[in-house]
C-alpha cells in the first residue's frame, strides 16, 4: 500500500509589497528573474503580444477548463470578465461559505500575490485543489504553479489538504472513447516545494522593486519554455556559439558552462563534425565553401 499523502499545512507571514505577483508571474520568475521583470514593467511589450499560435493555445486552455468544470455539478464560477479582483475575492468568500461542492476560479490575494484556482473542491473539513492543464501529462513545472496557489489560499484561511493536476488523457479517442481527462495526485510533491514559496516570493518582489536584474543567458532561456525576450539577451552575431551548426539549447548551455560563448573561443582540439569544421573554415576564410559534389547533387533538380 502506498504511503498516505501528508496534508498541506501552512503558516505564511503576510506582507505588503509594491509589485503584485500572480501564479503565472511567479512561475515565470522561477525560470528567469529578468523575464518576469520585463513582464511586470513592460506588460505591453511587443514580445508579449500573442500570435495566432499562442492565441490558439490560450483558447484551447480556456476550453479545457470549461470542460473540466462539467465534472463538478453544482460548482460556483467566480466570473473574471469586467470584475475587479477584490470583487472576485469577496465572491469567492461567499461561495466558500455556501453549500457549493466546488468553486471555479476561486480567487485569493495575500503576500501581494494574486491566484485564481481552477477548481477548489470541498472535501471533509478542508479542500482539494485541482489545477487543470491542456497538456497530456503532468509536468515538473506544474508543481510550483500548484504550490503557490496552495500557499496563497492557505494564507487567506483556506485549508488545503490535497492537490492534483487534471490533464488531458492521451488514451482518449474522439468522440467518446475513454475519459477526456486523467488525474495525477501532486500532494506530496507540492508539500515538498512549499517551503521554497515564501522566500522566492520575497526575492521576486525585492527584485521587481529595483532595476532590471543582470541574469546571464543559459539553458533557462529555453526551459520549461522559450523566453519571448530571447532576442534582447542573446547576441545577434554569426560568431555566437549558438550559431554553430547542430548546436541546440542544451549544447549551447554546456558551452556556456565551459566559458565558451563565441565560436572563436573554441579550443583547437575541440571535437567537431564535418559540417562544423566546414563552417569554421568558411568563417576563417570569409568565403562561401562549395563542395565539389554540389553540381552532381543538384542535377536532378535542374531542368
Amino acid at each position: 500500500m502506498p504511503q498516505k499523502a501528508r496534508p498541506i499545512a501552512l503558516r505564511p507571514t503576510l506582507t505588503t509589497i509594491p509589485h503584485r505577483l500572480s501564479k503565472s508571474r511567479f512561475t515565470s520568475g522561477l525560470q528567469c528573474h529578468k523575464k518576469v521583470w520585463w513582464e511586470v514593467h513592460e506588460p505591453d511589450a511587443v514580445e508579449l503580444q500573442p500570435d495566432k499560435v499562442l492565441q490558439d493555445l490560450f483558447d484551447q486552455g480556456q476550453q479545457v477548463g470549461e470542460l473540466a468544470r462539467i465534472r463538478y455539478p453544482g460548482g460556483v464560477l467566480i466570473e473574471r470578465s469586467n470584475t475587479a479582483r477584490t470583487e472576485r475575492v469577496a465572491a469567492t468568500e461567499t461561495a466558500l461559505d455556501s453549500d457549493a461542492p466546488a468553486v471555479f476560479e476561486a480567487t485569493f490575494i495575500a503576500d501581494d500575490t494574486y491566484v485564481a484556482i481552477d477548481v477548489l473542491e470541498k472535501r471533509g473539513n478542508g479542500h482539494h485543489l485541482i489545477e487543470v492543464k491542456a497538456s497530456n501529462s503532468q509536468k515538473e513545472e506544474h508543481i510550483p504553479d500548484v504550490a503557490v496557489q496552495a500557499y496563497i489560499a492557505a494564507a487567506c484561511g483556506v485549508e488545503i489538504n490535497s492537490a492534483e493536476v487534471m490533464h488531458l488523457n492521451k488514451e482518449f479517442r474522439n468522440p467518446d472513447v475513454g475519459d477526456l481527462f486523467a488525474r495525477t495526485d501532486v500532494t506530496e510533491a507540492v508539500a515538498k516545494f512549499l517551503p521554497n514559496v515564501a522566500d522566492e516570493l520575497a526575492r521576486q518582489q525585492e527584485m521587481l522593486a529595483g532595476p532590471v536584474p543582470d541574469v546571464p543567458i543559459g539553458l533557462h532561456c529555453f526551459e520549461p519554455r522559450d523566453c519571448p525576450f530571447m532576442k534582447r539577451c542573446w547576441p545577434d552575431s554569426p560568431d555566437h556559439i549558438v550559431q554553430l551548426w547542430g548546436v541546440g539549447p542544451k549544447r549551447a548551455a554546456a558551452y556556456f558552462q565551459r566559458g565558451i560563448q563565441w565560436i572563436r573561443d573554441l579550443p583547437p582540439n575541440e571535437r567537431l563534425n564535418f559540417q562544423q569544421r566546414r563552417q569554421l573554415k568558411a568563417m576563417a576564410e570569409n568565403r562561401l565553401i562549395v563542395e565539389p559534389t554540389l553540381a552532381k547533387e543538384l542535377k536532378p533538380f535542374i531542368r
